[in-house]
């Protein structure tokens, strides 16, 4: 899980960074928020999914 955290925040600054480069202007913070909450809620449906499938065969 921390190796995912880490690659959302390299992502979050990945994003601020080609931003800069290519508009010479920082992101909007509601894309860069909306990235990080769409990112973890599909990992939340994913670790959900995951724990079912357990379930059901055990």
């Amino acid at each position: 899980m921390k190796r995912v955290v880490l690659s959302f925040g390299f992502m979050a600054v990945a994003m601020t960074i080609t931003s800069l480069v290519t508009e010479h202007t920082l992101p909007p913070l509601l894309e860069v928020v909306t990235f990080l909450v769409v990112g973890f809620a599909a990992l939340g449906v994913g670790a959900l999914i995951q724990a079912n499938r357990r379930k059901a065969r055990g």
